[in-house]
């Protein structure tokens, strides 16, 4: 009840029952791992086998390589929940969009198991994925990728979980998915999608894009003409109406070009 990340909102929309908040006497949450709580005087753990191992509870003949939550009430091992990873339906068109420029590298990072990231990494056309990452292993792979892998350019970052608030910050840019994101991620994002949309991500970039472009053109033009009217009144040909224009003119002018950048429409997805 007290956790933001997606297993337990996985949780919660498959129960759909009434949860008695009033019942749990103390909750503690290892972000990427499990959950520690304690209802009605009944200890409950749920999380990854690292997690129920280290407190004392075997899964024994359970352990499999699927993303798995293991269950334990009062120190004793009590069943699994098997997770299964649900793409939201622009993820596969974003991806492919953002591929299609040359030198660009898309990768995945995930606390699943190495065959739950295999098998999700596929459905959307990802290549390479990182697995088994918890909130530190997220960090040294997005701090290994800028500092080795990256030759140039920029490292950006799409997150939601609590565990990507450092992810976020250790790239050059990080982007927080509001719609499914931790107030932590939010706070640490330098972009927040609001509608949690994957595909805004590319219209995101493209806007930057086009942002860039507008600022060029502006200090071009006012540095270029100013340049001009300088050479002008080194001559004695520059008139008063038009030095006046160079100021003003000029400013106005970049202000309206600048409106431009609102202009920027919604990519299209391939089907």
């Amino acid at each position: 009840a007290y956790s933001e990340s997606a297993y337990a909102e996985a949780v919660k929309a498959a129960y759909q029952g009434v949860i008695y908040i009033e019942l749990i006497q103390s909750f503690t949450e290892d972000p990427g791992r499990g959950v520690s709580v304690t209802v009605d005087s009944v200890d409950i753990l749920l999380g990854s086998a690292d997690f129920v191992q280290e407190h004392g509870v075997d899964p024994g003949a359970d352990l499999m390589d699927e993303d798995c939550g293991y269950l334990s009430i009062n120190g004793k091992y009590a069943g699994r929940i098997l997770f299964g990873s649900v793409a939201k339906p622009d993820v596969s068109g974003a991806v492919t969009v953002l591929s299609w420029e040359k030198g660009r590298q898309i990768a995945m990072l995930t606390e699943d198991s190495a065959a739950a990231a295999e098998k999700f990494a596929r459905s959307v056309g990802i290549g390479q994925y990182y697995a088994d990452c918890d909130g530190e292993g997220k960090v040294a792979v997005v701090r290994d990728i800028r500092s080795r892998q990256l030759k140039k350019g920029s490292l950006l970052f799409v997150g939601c979980a609590e565990t990507d608030e450092d992810c976020m910050r250790a790239a050059d840019v990080g982007v927080s998915l509001h719609g499914a994101s931790s107030d932590a991620a939010i706070r640490a994002a330098d972009v927040v999608v609001m509608d949690g949309s994957p595909s805004r991500v590319v219209t995101a970039i493209e806007a930057a894009k086009h942002t860039r472009a507008i600022i060029r053109q502006n200090i071009g033009f006012a540095l270029g003409f100013k340049l001009v009217i300088l050479l002008l009144d080194m001559l004695g040909a520059c008139p008063l109406w038009l030095a006046v224009f160079a100021d003003v003119g000029v400013a106005l002018l970049a202000v309206l070009n600048s409106l431009r950048a609102f202009m920027v429409k919604d990519t299209e997805l391939p089907e």
